[in-house]
């Protein structure tokens, strides 16, 4: 055998250090993998209560039928309501989530009404 070959009984100090360093390698690996899969879980969560909030008030801006102009809000508001939460329902296996729809006066026209909806997910239950 040549002196340049390498053999297992040349160097018997490093044998079995990959048996050591697989854990540590292991262990970053996994902690990587379960920061990816919960910060995309979390971005997911926030796509669907954007978009369950726009659907919302965009069912507030439909008509709906009433006798005067406080039962038509209280009319869009609870069909905006609904739709959000519909919507939103994916998610409600998970946590109980919260629609508030807050009907007020626009503040560039006090004649208009405008409606603020809000979807609200409690990520740490």
């Amino acid at each position: 055998m040549s002196p340049t070959a390498a053999s297992p009984q040349q160097k018997p100090d490093e044998r079995g250090s990959s048996v050591i360093d697989f854990p540590f390698i292991l262990v970053f690996f996994f902690l990587l993998l379960w920061g990816v899969f919960n910060f995309g879980f979390i971005f997911v969560i926030q796509s669907m209560m954007t978009t369950a909030a726009e659907d919302g008030a965009r069912a507030a801006l439909r008509y709906q039928p009433a006798n005067n102009s406080n039962a038509a809000i209280a009319a869009r508001a609870n069909a905006a309501t609904q739709t959000a939460q519909q919507v939103a329902s994916v998610l409600s296996g998970l946590a109980p989530i919260s629609v508030t729809v807050n009907p007020s006066s626009c503040s560039y026209n006090n004649n208009l009404t405008c409606f603020n909806v809000q979807v609200t997910f409690p990520y740490g239950q």
